[in-house]
């Protein structure tokens, strides 16, 4: 299999519309403030905003826009992304501006995309291969559910059992209801052979295990092996096991970084292979439920942010996420990092209010001229093993750890699954915390200027919403000033790493634009930030140095991509 960061080179490469050449640290005047002209409150945050950071008024475009937080897809096209397009070439404004800012009453999402006719050809074509999984499946059950047992006389058949009214009958091989009966089926097979004496029949003792095998992969296979300490050849049978679940690791390995290049019809197919060669059956069934919705429009909106990236390098977008060339595991593999795609920073200055939103400028402004000093905390669950929610978990704590070691900021990690304790967390100056979802928790004391997230779904539902329960519009709403959120499921992988967001925040060299920019990895997609986006508050202070950047194999790749100013 071809390096999926080789893969995301080619997609770079693709997005051949527009490029510019890689530039230093963002100043006002490479801002383009996006404002809707039917809001009054819009207006205000944009004016303020202009004049706070020096914006040129040449730079603001407005756009009559509905009081909405979702748009329809073609009205995104004809009224948000042709608009802008025409007046920043109008303007002369393409290659100068680097970073658009959108503004409280422009609309969070865009809705879904009609289905494509391959997309629709590919689901028609996965529905298939779902019901031969499970009849599969379900002759596995059958064998399994006859494994060891004496030939049966046909029955006679038997009457259905009678519905309570309004009740509907499960056909019987609907998925869930194999998989209902795999786990039994399993079970009473093995006490069988337990009870039978399995030493005596190797034969049914090996059949077992093929069928488990076909069912569950050998991931599942392993929990039903073990080596006797007195066994013969014992050394060679724990090699062999070490073995596969090696095999199994880099199989998880591979299957992640396909996942983040999901939109491609190869990578899919790879995918299922993975599942069915490691998981079985019961995995490629997995699977194939995960690709049905992620292909149809069912729930596929975006962030209008996230496609405000790709204004000048995808014209024809066709649903699904797409690889952010400048995350910085992908901007090391482009061929050409002079002339990188055209992708723009986006940045949301909005909130429950105008007020309140004009207070949080302010605050950025204020806080970054004085410095910010104060505590990071880092809520990781304590989840180990291969899975990617242990390996998001893992990087929280690298996160934790790395900061602690290069800096004198006093760094609290808490690794366990319950959420940091209410009211415990004073002076925060960064955070990164999961996973509590759509209901935030007032564990936190946040400072004046304070930068944070938490990773969980559907964070930025709504910022005017009141009564939202969210993490992101509550951080804002107590004075959080730099915070980023999804729109809608965006799935782990969408998230930056917080051990590369964090890092290059503190290193004081970067605004929190120019942060999210180069640690989000995916565009067009689900996810956007909310704040000044030429906040950076630690300019003054830099926590983190030049040198630690520079030892750092993935961070180093920041000054390469944005060079510090001289």
């Amino acid at each position: 299999m071809r390096r999926p960061l080789n893969l995301l080179a080619a997609a770079a490469c693709a997005m051949a519309l527009a490029k510019v050449p890689t530039a230093g640290a963002l100043t006002p005047r490479q801002i383009a403030i996006i404002v809707n002209s039917n809001n009054i409150g819009s207006q205000e945050v944009a004016r303020y905003y202009m004049q706070a950071r020096h914006v040129p008024a040449r730079n603001v475009i407005g756009l009559p826009l509905p009081m909405t937080d979702t748009i329809p897809a073609n009205f995104y096209l004809s009224r948000v992304a042709a608009p802008i397009r025409r007046a920043l070439i109008r303007r002369g404004l393409k290659r100068q501006i680097r970073c658009l800012v959108t503004t409280y009453g422009i609309p969070l999402r865009v809705g879904p995309e009609a289905p494509s006719v391959q997309n629709q050809r590919e689901i028609t074509s996965i529905k298939s291969e779902q019901a031969r999984v499970v009849r599969h499946l379900a002759k596995v059950i059958a064998q399994l559910n006859n494994l060891g047992q004496p030939p049966k006389k046909a029955a006679p058949p038997r009457a259905p059992a009678a519905l309570k009214p309004g009740a509907q009958a499960a056909p019987p091989n609907a998925p869930a209801t194999v998989l209902g009966e795999l786990g039994p089926a399993i079970t009473k097979a093995r006490l069988r052979l337990v009870k039978i004496g399995e030493a005596t029949h190797p034969a049914l003792k090996q059949r077992f295990f093929h069928l488990v095998q076909e069912a569950i992969g050998p991931n599942g296979l392993l929990n039903f092996i073990s080596v006797p300490p007195n066994a013969p050849n014992r050394a060679a049978a724990l090699a062999g096991l070490a073995a596969i679940r090696r095999q199994i690791a880099n199989g998880q390995k591979q299957y992640l970084a396909l996942e983040a290049h999901r939109n491609r019809v190869a990578n899919r197919v790879r995918m299922r292979a993975l599942q069915l060669r490691f998981f079985g059956l019961v995995g490629l069934l997995s699977q194939l439920n995960q690709d049905i919705p992620f292909l149809s429009a069912k729930g596929l909106s975006t962030a209008l942010d996230s496609r405000l990236m790709a204004l000048w390098t995808i014209r024809r977008y066709r649903g699904g996420f797409v690889p952010n060339p400048m995350y910085l595991s992908y901007y090391a593999q482009l061929p050409d990092k002079k002339t990188p795609p055209h992708i723009l920073m986006v940045s949301r200055l909005d909130g429950l209010t105008p007020r309140n939103v004009i207070k949080m400028i302010a605050t950025s402004i204020r806080v970054e001229k004085a410095g910010l000093k104060g505590v990071a905390y880092f809520d990781a669950r304590g989840l180990t093993g291969a899975d990617p929610y242990a390996v998001f978990d893992s990087n929280i704590r690298h996160a934790a750890r790395f900061i602690k070691k290069h800096s004198h900021m006093p760094v609290v990690l808490n690794n366990v699954p319950a959420l940091f304790q209410a009211k415990n967390c004073p002076n925060a100056a960064i955070y990164c915390g999961w996973y509590s979802v759509r209901h935030y928790v007032n564990t936190v004391q946040w400072l004046p200027g304070c930068v944070g997230y938490h990773v969980a779904s559907f964070e930025l539902e709504s910022l005017h919403n009141p009564q939202e329960t969210g993490w992101c519009i509550n951080m804002l709403d107590r004075g959080v000033t730099g915070t980023l959120g999804a729109v809608a499921e965006p799935y782990l992988t969408a998230f930056p790493p917080p051990r590369l967001f964090f890092p290059l925040l503190l290193s004081g060299r970067y605004t929190q634009a120019e942060v999210y920019y180069m640690t989000c990895p995916l565009i067009c997609w689900r996810m956007a930030f909310v704040g000044d986006p030429l906040y950076n508050p630690f300019k003054h202070d830099p926590q983190i140095s030049l040198k630690t950047l520079q030892s750092d194999p993935t961070l180093k790749i920041a000054l390469e991509e944005i060079p510090p100013a001289k």
